[in-house]
């Protein structure tokens, strides 16, 4: 994978923080691959809420299509 140029400095200081938020666990924090899996599996079989927090996108990670 290519590193990224960040658009402004607020980025570039969350890219350097968000190793820290991760530390809290996953109901505050997802990776941007985690998400595509979810939107995959929830787009091909539906999901039971309108409104997926952290925790429902994990869950839909790990869901088989």
């Amino acid at each position: 994978m290519k590193p990224r140029k960040e658009p402004n400095f607020g980025y570039a200081i969350l890219r350097v923080l968000y190793p820290l938020l991760k530390l809290f666990g996953e109901r505050y924090s997802i990776t941007s691959t985690e998400l595509a899996e979810a939107m995959f599996n929830v787009g091909l079989n539906g999901a039971d809420k309108e409104i997926l927090e952290n925790q429902d996108i994990l869950k839909y990670k790990d869901a088989k299509a």
